[in-house]
């Protein structure tokens, strides 16, 4: 099978079998968002964060390693034992951490903590099974793992959130759904461990895993560091709709993930020594993730007040802002998520640091000249899109440098006219419309207006799929 076709394949079953389970999930967190007051979800995210912190190594990249190294000797062994002494070594710094964050943390906070940290110890050995799988190009069986695993996690969220268990519900979520994922793709990979650790494979890994490191580390500051500070600083109320926020805003990239993501990450490693064909691949999954992307976010910066107290009730309208400001980052995670897995592919990773390390200097600085001049934070979501922008821009130069060519005006050029036609028409008209239909309309124009104007593209997709 071609690797176009395999790529193509493999993105529409794990899209077709994730998708369900993405639904399912989308409606549990609905309603858990009703069960669960704002203040226990920012306990909850004040926790999972400082676990993020503890747990950096998470981010090594030995799944990403052992994909591109899958030649080597004993690979798949020396990994595994790599990833179960990090996952152990992290776990006893944290329980050590839990003590020292004692005189700053409440013990609520700091019991999740531990407990987050000990689900997190299977994240990495788990990676290198799924890694396995990706290898061998198994994207349905990856899928049905993840997705099922999920949904039977937040049904059990849920029902536990109904009988009153508050918070502990959404940790008894992240337990059974780290657990069956873990137990699935070790049944399912054709993969048994055998204790064979090889020397010379395991620097390899770590020699390839030491740039995905420093772009782990980068970006779990750019993520965990805002929810960390705000809620040490604010307190957990603020907190609750700034992650909510974030959570909603990473939506859509996690319905398009499946084919820009690893999916994506697979098939280049073996087309790495050809640039021009990563050119393609990567060209047309930022084509069509713009258009859903940038509609997406235009949706969410003209009505964020009607679509968050639509999707979490009217507990957490005071959240509205902090929603709005997440629009920039919506439009361009997914364009820097492609770009990365495209560099990454061809062994670029310290381009990706680069980048990363952007992002995370905008978000430290934001978060410092929020805090020092006492502006609002709802700020923070602004600062959020700006630093994954920068980071976007900045991955987009490393790509024309490796020959990774892109048509940026094809890609960007309808986003960014109708984005801009749509802004000013909103805003100068005061239509008297109830957003319950202005919403739709709007989707609807701008799915019309780009197949009249974009058509020649779409027929030689067509054309290009067919060849």
């Amino acid at each position: 099978m071609k690797l176009a076709k395999a790529a193509i394949k493999g993105g529409l079953w794990t899209a077709g079998v994730r998708y369900p389970s993405f639904i399912l999930n989308f409606i549990c967190n609905l309603i858990l968002a009703r069960l669960i007051v704002p203040e226990q979800f920012g306990v909850f995210a004040l926790a999972f964060s400082l676990a993020e912190m503890i747990f950096f190594l998470n981010q090594l990249g030995l799944s990403q390693a052992c994909v591109q190294l899958q030649d080597e000797k004993d690979i798949f062994d020396t990994g595994v034992i790599i990833a179960w002494g990090w996952a152990l070594s992290l776990f006893a710094i944290a329980l050590i951490g839990a003590f020292v964050l004692s005189h700053w943390y409440s013990n609520e906070i700091l019991e999740m903590m531990v407990v987050i940290c000990g689900i997190k110890m299977l994240e990495l050995p788990c990676s290198i099974y799924m890694a396995k799988l990706d290898v061998d190009l198994k994207f349905k069986e990856r899928a049905l793992c993840d997705g099922l695993s999920k949904m039977l996690g937040v049904f059990l969220a849920v029902f536990l959130a109904w009988l009153g268990f508050g918070i502990w519900s959404l940790a008894f979520r992240e337990i059974l759904y780290t657990v069956l994922l873990f137990a699935s793709v070790v049944w399912i990979a054709n993969y048994r461990f055998h204790f064979d650790f090889h020397l010379q494979t395991a620097k390899k890994i770590l020699k390839f895993s030491s740039n995905l490191l420093l772009i782990g580390l980068a970006q779990v500051v750019y993520v965990e560091s805002p929810k960390l500070i705000m809620g040490t600083l604010s307190g957990v109320r603020m907190l609750a709709p700034f992650e909510r926020g974030l959570y909603l805003s990473e939506l859509p990239n996690r319905l398009l993930s499946q084919f820009y993501g690893h999916v994506a990450f697979s098939v280049y490693a073996k087309s790495q020594h050809e640039p021009h064909k990563i050119g393609v691949g990567l060209e047309w999954c930022m084509f069509f993730t713009c258009r859903l992307m940038w509609l997406a976010g235009l949706v969410i910066f003209l009505f964020p007040k009607f679509i968050f107290t639509l999707l979490l009730g009217n507990q957490w309208v005071y959240g509205a802002p902090f929603f709005q400001g997440f629009f920039l980052y919506l439009l361009f995670k997914p364009i820097f998520e492609a770009q990365k897995n495209a560099l990454l592919a061809v062994n670029k990773g310290r381009l990706v640091f680069l980048a990363t390390l952007t992002s995370m200097s905008v978000v430290l600085l934001g978060i410092f000249s929020v805090w020092y001049a006492d502006l609002s934070w709802t700020l923070m979501s602004w600062i959020y899109g700006l630093g994954v922008f920068f980071a976007s821009v900045l991955l987009g130069i490393f790509c024309e440098f490796m020959g990774i060519k892109i048509q940026w005006f094809k890609v960007f050029g309808f986003p960014i006219i109708m984005g801009a036609v749509c802004s000013i028409v909103h805003f100068m008209i005061n239509s008297d419309l109830t957003p319950f239909i202005q919403v739709p309309v709007f989707i609807v124009v701008w799915g019309l207006v780009s197949l009249s104007l974009e058509w020649p593209h779409y027929r030689h997709f067509l054309s290009f799929l067919k060849n």
